[in-house]
């Protein structure tokens, strides 16, 4: 009996599987063919079955695949795209959740970069609260991002569980990385560690905050107080590297090196600049 229901198991999954691969298969069919609004309906459908399955994989492929044809169909599709996405991530949870939230807060950045010489004469109104982005200031802009970048890497053990080679279509990585290897959590450490890293004002700050503290060994550097580092991106920077050798401490060698090196790196960098 047990074999009956093991079998019936499997061949259930691999029938949704299946099902999700022809789907995706008319996705890309429909797109190739410039039949966006055809491509679209199917990700729909594909994004029903994958709620009621509750398939966190298959989910978050709609949402980037929905979000990439409705800026060829929809003129207003940033708004769209981001009004969906912040209802999709307050109903999620662990790393989906995260992942969601990164591609919002990488729309969100990718618009105001792309428009921050109108968004930066802005002023700034008292008590001014509006869920509309195309109204907001530079001020408004950097809360909200910030919010979110804070916020990715709270779903640590889940995240660390997820490959990024799930998500390959969603998330561009370097060709040189072991993707099987590379968690969701290392690929959006890196992106909090980069978003703090470059808020940092380089000239004022090198001298009086860089010391050889920051380049020890992991087994010294992860104990280090971090409590008198006066620059907040640099004390998050520090503190989430902390976090992540303390974590390989306790799992290979090899690969806590490797921390090691590429922390040594980025300092570096960030000295040297």
């Amino acid at each position: 009996m047990k074999k009956l229901y093991l079998f019936l198991f499997l061949l259930t999954n691999s029938i949704f599987a299946q099902d999700f691969n022809d789907s995706w298969k008319k996705v890309y069919q429909y797109e190739i063919d410039g039949k966006i609004k055809s491509a679209s309906e199917v990700v729909d459908n594909i994004y029903k079955k994958a709620k009621r399955k509750k398939d966190e994989e298959q989910i978050i492929k709609c949402f980037f695949y929905k979000s990439k044809f409705l800026q060829v169909v929809d003129e207003n599709a940033n708004k769209l795209i981001l009004n969906n996405l912040k209802s999709e991530i307050k109903e999620s949870k662990g790393s989906q959740k995260s992942i969601l939230s990164y591609i919002y807060v990488s729309i969100l950045e990718k618009f105001y970069n792309s428009n921050r010489y109108y968004i930066n004469p802005r002023t700034s109104i008292e008590n001014y609260n509006s869920n509309d982005y195309l109204t907001w200031t530079k001020t408004d802009f950097d809360k909200e991002i910030k919010s979110y970048y804070s916020e990715l890497l709270v779903n640590e053990n889940d995240l660390r569980k997820k490959s990024i080679k799930d998500y390959i279509e969603i998330f561009d990585s370097s060709p040189y990385i072991d993707l099987k290897n590379y968690s969701i959590y290392e690929f959006l450490m890196n992106k909090v560690i980069d978003f703090n890293y470059n808020k940092i004002d380089n000239y004022n700050f090198r001298a009086k905050s860089i010391n050889d503290n920051y380049f020890k060994t992991p087994k010294d550097f992860i104990n280090l107080k971090t409590d008198t580092i006066s620059n907040e991106n640099f004390k998050t920077i520090i503190e989430t590297y902390q976090k992540n050798e303390r974590y390989y401490s306790a799992q290979s060698k090899t690969d806590l090196d490797l921390k090691y090196f590429n922390r040594l790196e980025k300092l570096h960098t960030l000295n040297d600049e």
